[in-house]
C-alpha cells in the first residue's frame, strides 16, 4: 500500500455502526495492517448520529487521519457530516435509495449508490446492511474476504448458528456486488495481504487491537489490583466492564457503586486494609470524589484513581474529548497534601503508568492519579504486545507481622521520618495498635488540633513525602532537536509526533517534550528545555491553556510560550497541529523557502558526487 487509508462508516446509534467498525478494524489488523480507530457517538442510547473511523497502514499509527478515503453512509446525516472530509480521489458509498443527500465534496470524489439494505434482505435480514457494507469495503480496500468472514463469525458466535451464517452471507453479498461492478467500484488500493501474512507477504506478527481502557485494566491486573469500585461514567465505564469480567478469575472483585463518593470510599477502605484497589472516573465523578481525596491525603492511605477527561463543566459533553481538568486533577481538594499525577500518552504508557501507580501509591502513601483523556482511553490501536516484563511490585514501607508485633503499642503510624514516609501497618497485624483519622492528628494518629507545633510538623511531614519521587518517575520524555520546543501530554502526543515528522521533511527542526508526570511538576526537567528554546508551543485540549499555565507558574518562559489549543470536542489531527506550528515559527512562506534551500543544497551535493 503506497500510503495509509482511512475508512469510515456512519449512521444512527442502534444500527450496528460501532460493531461494524470494530469488526472491520479487527479484520484489517488480522490482514497484517497497523490500525488506529476513532469513534463519534452521542450521549443517547438510540437514534443519534454515530460513526466509526478506521485508519490503516503498514507503519504504526498514533493519530486520526487528516482526511478520509472511503465513507460508508447509512443515512443522510453521515453524508453531511463526513463527506466533506473525503480527500480527492476518495469514494462516498451511500445506501440507495435510503440516502439521498449529495453535498459538495472534494474534486474527483466518486459518489456511488449501493443497494445495501436490499442485499441485506436477500441475505436474510435488512438490519444487516452494516455487514453488507463491510463486504463492499473489504473489496474496495483489498482486505482478505476470508479473514473478514472469520472475524464476523467470531463476533456473532454467541447469537446462534443461524444469525452467524446470515451475517457471513451478508459479507459475501457485499463483496460480490462490488466485484461485479468494477466500472462503478474503482479499487482504492491494496490495504493488506492474504490471511496470515502482512502486506509484503511476510509472516504476520501477533497483533492485539486494544483501547487505552483495555491497557489500563491490564496494567492494574499486572500490578496486583484485586478490588475495583466505580460508578459508570463515560469514557471510563469500559474499565468497570473489563474488571467485572476478569477480576473474579484471579480472586478479586469489582463493585458498581451508587455514586463516585462511595467508589473512592471503598478504594480507601481496601487500601487501608492492605489490598491494592483502584477506581476510574471522569470530570463530574472526580468532582464528587474531591472530599474523599482529601481523606486519603490526611490519613495517608494509598489509592489509585484513573481520571479520563471529557468536556465540562457539569455534565458537559459526555461522549466528546477534552483535557480541561488538568488543574483540577493537580489541585483538587481543600488543604494541602501530596499527590502524584501520571500522564500517559500511548497504550503502552497507559499500561505501565497504571501498574506504576500502585507502587507509587503504597511507596509514598498518597493518592496517585492517572490523568488520561477520552481519545486516549477509547481509541483502539494495534500493538504487538504490552511491556509486562517491566512491571515490578513494590509495597513500600510495609511492616512485617514480626515487626508489627515487636513494636506493639509503641508503634506510631505517622512517625516523623526524614523522608516523611512512615512505616505502614494494616489492621489485623498482630500487636500493632494505631489510630487513623481524617482530622488533624499527631504522629500516633491522635486528634490534636490545638498545638501549632504539631500541626506544622505533620503538614511538613506529609509534604516532603514526594520530594524523592524522581528516583521512581520520569518527569518528561524529550525527542529531537531544534529552536522550537513543542510541549504536550496525553493523546495529542500522537498528532504532534506526526506533525513534527512532516515539518522535518521540510527541513524544519523542532524538539518535542512530552510531560509524563504532571505533579509534582518536573520543573528540573522542563526548566532547562524552556530556557534553551527560542519559541515554545504548548499543545493541549482546553480553552485556557492549563498545561501552559503550569509551565509558566513553575518554570517561567513569559514571551516565549504560544498556545496550540483545541476545545471543540474533537481530538487534533496531525494536519491541524502542523498548520498551527507553521504559523508559530513564521508562516508557510518562510518554511517553503527553507525547504527549497535544503532541496537545492541536496541537489548540488548529489551532482558534485
Amino acid at each position: 500500500m503506497g500510503r495509509d487509508r482511512a475508512w469510515l462508516i456512519g449512521g444512527r446509534t442502534g444500527e450496528g455502526v460501532d460493531s461494524a467498525g470494530d469488526v472491520f478494524a479487527r479484520a484489517a489488523a488480522r490482514c497484517g495492517l497497523e490500525v488506529h480507530t476513532f469513534r463519534l457517538f452521542p450521549p443517547i442510547i438510540k437514534g443519534g448520529p454515530t460513526s466509526y473511523e478506521v485508519r490503516m497502514a503498514e507503519r504504526p499509527l498514533y493519530a486520526r487521519s487528516d482526511a478520509l478515503d472511503c465513507v460508508i453512509a447509512l443515512d443522510d446525516e453521515t453524508v453531511a457530516r463526513h463527506a466533506p472530509a473525503l480527500r480527492p480521489g476518495g469514494l462516498l458509498v451511500v445506501d440507495d435509495p435510503r440516502v439521498t443527500a449529495r453535498p459538495g465534496t472534494a474534486p474527483d470524489v466518486a459518489v456511488w449508490p449501493a443497494p445495501l439494505t436490499a442485499l441485506a434482505r436477500e441475505a436474510g435480514d435488512g438490519i444487516m446492511r452494516n455487514i453488507v457494507a463491510l463486504g463492499v469495503s473489504a473489496r474496495l480496500l483489498g482486505l482478505d474476504r476470508a479473514v473478514l468472514q472469520e472475524t464476523v463469525r467470531e463476533r456473532f458466535a454467541g447469537k446462534g448458528a443461524q444469525v452467524c451464517a446470515r451475517n457471513v452471507a451478508a459479507v459475501d453479498a457485499g463483496w460480490r456486488h462490488a466485484e461485479a461492478h468494477p466500472d462503478r467500484w474503482p479499487p482504492l488500493g491494496t490495504a493488506g495481504g492474504a490471511r496470515g501474512a502482512d502486506a509484503r507477504g511476510a509472516p504476520c506478527r501477533m497483533r492485539y487491537l486494544l483501547s487505552g481502557n483495555d491497557a489500563i485494566a491490564l496494567g492494574a491486573l499486572a500490578a496486583g489490583c484485586r478490588l475495583y469500585a466505580s460508578y459508570p461514567i463515560t469514557p471510563a465505564s469500559d474499565v468497570l466492564e473489563w474488571m467485572a469480567e476478569h477480576l473474579p478469575e484471579v480472586g478479586g472483585a469489582a463493585f458498581q457503586t451508587e455514586d463516585e463518593i462511595a467508589a473512592l470510599g471503598i478504594v480507601l477502605g481496601a487500601g487501608y486494609a492492605g489490598v491494592r484497589a483502584m477506581t476510574a472516573t471522569s470530570g463530574p465523578g472526580l468532582s464528587l470524589m474531591t472530599e474523599t481525596l482529601g481523606l486519603a491525603g490526611m490519613a495517608e492511605i494509598p489509592a489509585v484513581i484513573v481520571a479520563a477527561q471529557r468536556p465540562g463543566p457539569s455534565a458537559g459533553m459526555p461522549t466528546k474529548h477534552e483535557q480541561s481538568d488538568l488543574l483540577h486533577i493537580v489541585f483538587a481538594s481543600h488543604g494541602e497534601f501530596p499527590r502524584i499525577v501520571l500522564a500517559p500518552g500511548t497504550l503502552e504508557e497507559c499500561f505501565l503508568d497504571t501498574a506504576l501507580a500502585f507502587n507509587l501509591a503504597e511507596r509514598y502513601q498518597c493518592p496517585v492519579i492517572v490523568a488520561a483523556d477520552q481519545d486516549l482511553v477509547l481509541k483502539k490501536r494495534t500493538v504487538t504486545g504490552l511491556p509486562v516484563e517491566e512491571v515490578r511490585i513494590d509495597r513500600g514501607e510495609r511492616l512485617s507481622d514480626d515487626e508489627a508485633a515487636a513494636l506493639g503499642r509503641a508503634y506510631r503510624r505517622y512517625a516523623l521520618t526524614p523522608s516523611g514516609i512512615s512505616p505502614r501497618a494494616v489492621p489485623g497485624q498482630p500487636g500493632a495498635v494505631f489510630l487513623s483519622s481524617g482530622d488533624a492528628h499527631d504522629d500516633r494518629g491522635v486528634i490534636d488540633v490545638e498545638d501549632p507545633a504539631v500541626r506544622r510538623a505533620m503538614v511538613d511531614k506529609r509534604l516532603r513525602k514526594t520530594r524523592a519521587v524522581w528516583a521512581d518517575v520520569s518527569g518528561t520524555r524529550v525527542e529531537g532537536d531544534g529552536d522550537l520546543l513543542v510541549v504536550s501530554l496525553g493523546s495529542p502526543c500522537g498528532p504532534v509526533r506526526e506533525a513534527l515528522a512532516r515539518l522535518a521533511r521540510d527541513g524544519v527542526r523542532a524538539r518535542f517534550l512530552q510531560v509524563r508526570c504532571l505533579w509534582p511538576f518536573p520543573t528540573h526537567e522542563i526548566g532547562p528545555e524552556v530556557a534553551r528554546a527560542r519559541r515554545v508551543a504548548v499543545v493541549e485540549h482546553n480553552a485556557t491553556g492549563q498545561l501552559a499555565t503550569l509551565v509558566l507558574a513553575q518554570v517561567g518562559g513569559h514571551g516565549k510560550i504560544a498556545g496550540v489549543r483545541k476545545y471543540d470536542g474533537l481530538p487534533f489531527t496531525p494536519g491541524e497541529v502542523e498548520g498551527r506550528l507553521r504559523e508559530i515559527i513564521g508562516g508557510d512562506g518562510r518554511i517553503d523557502r527553507l525547504a527549497a534551500e535544503v532541496r537545492r543544497c541536496s541537489s548540488h551535493d548529489s551532482g558534485a558526487s
